[in-house]
């Protein structure tokens, strides 16, 4: 809070007048972070009729967001200081749960019938942390000659829809 307080020309007390802690300050950029992210990928959702690939062109441009935005990739899953209490307490307000529910929803159009819901709930989260770890994989490990996103994100789409 010192550091952000010199940053931004200001005592520690004016900083905690608006903010009680560092995770305050990072659940409102998380929240900047993923109504961003989940902004582009709804519309993008939107307008493509055809299932599997509204389920493909979601996953790819997940993926491509912390591609190109890498240090919102930083910031939202590498933020040092950060308990698990403290991004449960975030999860926990329901705004971003509610958004991955996207995977879900477009995982349940591709799959083209009513899926019974613990099968997709476990389909759409192995899907999520497919991409996550592509991303991770893609951003952390960079030195290493990845295969290309597109076939990475095909496998893992095309993984959850069997």
């Amino acid at each position: 809070m010192r550091k952000l307080a010199a940053e931004a020309g200001c005592t520690p007390k004016t900083v905690y007048a608006y903010f009680q802690a560092k995770v305050d300050i990072l659940s409102l950029l998380w929240s900047d972070v993923f109504a961003a992210l989940f902004d582009e990928l709804d519309a993008l959702a939107a307008a493509e009729p055809d299932p599997v690939l509204r389920l493909e062109e979601v996953a790819q441009a997940y993926v491509d967001f912390w591609l190109e935005h890498r240090e919102h990739y930083f910031l939202v899953f590498m933020s040092g200081g950060i308990s698990r209490a403290d991004v449960e307490g975030y999860v926990a307000t329901g705004a971003p749960r509610a958004r991955f529910d996207l995977f879900a929803r477009c995982l349940a159009g591709a799959l083209g019938e009513t899926p019974d819901v613990p099968a997709l709930r476990a389909k759409s989260e192995a899907l999520v942390c497919a991409l996550n770890g592509i991303s991770q994989a893609l951003i952390t490990i960079s030195g290493h000659a990845w295969t290309p996103s597109e076939t990475l994100v095909h496998i893992a789409v095309h993984g959850v829809l069997k």
